[in-house]
Formats: C-alpha cells, sequence, structure tokens
C-alpha cells in the first residue's frame, strides 16, 4: 500500500473546487468538542508480501470516511469561504486517537455482510510535525472463518452499535456474460449524456458484483471513454461511477456519477491510438466504489466510494432514496 499523508487541510485548491464543480457536494459541519460520535472507516488489508511505494512491507490501516453523532453525520474538516481554508479541527484529531486505541475491537464489513473484526494494535497516525500525520499500519484483522492476519481484504470497519445485514456476501469480480450486461447499460448511460461510444470502447479494469439488498444483485465500476476532437491535440475525456442493479427483470441504474474533461497533447506523438489511453490523472475526478454496509436499518446498503484525484482523496457516503442512491456526505481523506 502507498504511503499516504493526511494533511490537516482539506485538500489542495485544485482538488476542492474540482469536487464543488463536478457534483452536488454535500459538505458537512466537522465533529466537535464534547460531541459523542461513532466513526465510520475504510479498512485495507494487503496481500501477503506486498510492498508499498518505499518497497517496504505494506501493513492493514484504517482511514476515517465520516463520523456520526446520534445519526447526525459529521466531517473531518471545517469549511470556509474559501476552500483553502479547511482544517480539521482539535475534535477530529482526539476523537481519532481515541478510536485507534490498542486493543479495540471493531467489525469489518465487506459486501454488506460483517466478515470479521478489527483488533487496533497501535494508532493509525504517526505525527510527522508540521501538522501532518502518516496513516500507517494499525491493526491486525480476523474473518468469521478464521483467516489470520494477511489476508488481502478491502471494505469497512464500523465502530457503533451492531449492524443487522439484510443479505449475505455475494461480492466478487462479475462474470463474463455480467459485464457484457454492464457494459451494455453504460453505453445507453453514456448516449444519454450525449456520448454515443460501443460497449467494446468502454475502458473498464474490473465490475464489482455485489449486493446492496437481499432481493437484488448490484454490479458497479468505475470507466472512462477517451474520444479525440476535431480540434488538433484535443481529446475529451468522459468518466463515470456507475452501479446497476437488478432482480430477475434486467439491470437499471441506481447510481451515476458523470464528468467530462478535456486533455491537450503537446504533440501528435502523446494523441491515443489503438485503444490506448491517455494519463488523466491530474484533470479530472476518478470516484470508485469501495464497499456498502447496512448504515441505515430497514434500508438498503449505504455506499461508500472514494474519490482519487492526482495526490489527493476523498470519500463519499450515498444514501437509497427511492430507486437511486442519493449523495449524503463528501469528505476527510487527505493529500501528500
Amino acid at each position: 500500500m502507498p504511503q499516504r499523508t493526511l494533511l490537516w487541510i482539506l485538500l489542495l485548491t485544485l482538488t476542492s473546487a474540482y469536487f464543488l464543480a463536478a457534483q452536488d457536494v454535500q459538505w458537512v459541519a466537522p465533529l466537535r468538542a464534547q460531541e459523542k460520535a461513532d466513526a465510520l472507516f475504510v479498512a485495507s488489508v494487503p496481500a501477503l508480501g506486498e510492498k508499498d511505494e518505499s518497497g517496504m512491507p505494506a501493513l492493514a490501516t484504517l482511514d476515517p470516511v465520516a463520523f456520526l453523532v446520534k445519526g447526525q453525520l459529521r466531517g473531518c474538516y471545517k469549511i470556509a469561504p474559501s476552500a483553502t481554508e479547511g482544517a480539521e479541527p482539535e475534535a477530529v484529531d482526539k476523537a481519532l486517537k481515541a478510536f485507534y486505541a490498542q486493543g479495540l475491537r471493531y467489525d469489518l464489513w465487506s459486501g454488506g455482510a460483517l466478515w470479521g473484526v478489527a483488533s487496533v494494535t497501535k494508532s493509525c497516525m504517526e505525527e510527522l510535525g508540521s501538522g501532518t500525520a502518516d496513516l500507517e499500519g494499525c491493526f491486525e484483522p480476523r474473518s468469521l472463518k478464521g483467516f489470520a492476519s494477511q489476508v488481502a481484504f478491502k471494505g469497512l470497519s464500523w465502530t457503533g452499535p451492531a449492524l443487522t445485514a439484510t443479505h449475505a456476501n455475494d461480492r466478487r469480480t462479475a462474470t463474463a456474460a455480467e459485464k457484457e450486461s454492464f457494459l451494455e447499460g453504460a453505453s445507453r448511460i453514456y448516449a444519454e449524456h450525449h456520448v454515443p461510444v460501443k460497449p467494446n470502447s468502454i475502458h473498464v479494469s474490473r465490475v464489482v458484483h455485489t449486493r446492496l439488498r437481499a432481493d437484488a444483485e448490484a454490479l458497479a465500476a468505475n470507466m472512462i471513454v477517451q474520444l479525440a476532437d476535431t480540434k488538433p491535440l484535443t481529446v475529451h475525456n468522459y468518466r463515470m461511477l456507475l452501479v446497476l442493479e437488478g432482480a430477475g427483470d434486467g439491470w437499471y441504474p441506481v447510481l451515476v456519477q458523470f464528468r467530462r474533461g478535456i486533455l491537450t497533447m503537446e504533440n501528435e506523438t502523446e494523441m491515443p491510438k489503438g485503444g490506448t489511453l491517455v494519463p488523466e490523472e491530474a484533470s479530472i475526478d476518478r470516484e470508485v466504489f469501495v464497499d456498502s454496509l447496512p448504515l441505515y436499518a430497514d434500508e438498503s446498503d449505504a455506499i461508500v466510494t472514494m474519490h482519487e484525484y492526482y495526490e489527493d482523496w476523498a470519500y463519499s457516503l450515498y444514501r437509497r432514496v427511492g430507486n437511486a442512491y442519493k449523495l449524503q456526505y463528501t469528505g476527510c481523506g487527505g493529500g501528500v
């Protein structure tokens, strides 16, 4: 797992401005002093032998997504009129240190079902000075099936009262037939955004099959389409996070986040050829499906996604409202 630095600043100016422009971002107030909160984390466990960017053994981490106070969401950062003035309040720092106390145990969730337990071994933050800290290895996972600590895992961890799953863990890589259906659905949604593209021209690395409720399957992935413009050295970049749900009557969208950008090449040799892609990490937000869990009783699972933008990241939380998911919150995360 690459080493990541938590900056007690919201995000870089460009990142914050992009998020605000790209979608209806739901910023919420940060955790306040004296508030008793539960926390939602993204839990990551590397595969045995995996190395980080520095060549050191990758470690298991708990990265905060959001806090909940009596059912109300709280974030990690203060939001000022200028996005660059956001900063982590002392209450958040204090809460995280309490959650990272050695010996505490939290439920681990995968595919909307209880997967196991995370046992905290030490603080997940190493203070570096100047208001920064490394997010580092801090817990040992143990699955309900008794797997030992070095089993690759990425899911969610919840510190609050026990949640009740409504379905079994059905998370896996989609089959070839499911992926084909997913890309056909994605092609139709691209067309609705005036981007006519065939399914086989959509670039997607992995489609996840899961469940968000007991009586329906779901498919989720982030994908990209790049189309050259008639204007020289210009490429249109279309990214989409898509979650489809199906219950025997075909697949239909329940979450769509569509983003577009323009890439300008320096010379003709950089233009995409033969199905290749132009690197676009510095130009557009890449939002990926992380996982789901039954955060709200008697509802479909809540969905957590991760925004990857250049050297920064943030998380979003979605809640089912009617036939689709509605963004509730975007925040936490950090940058380098």
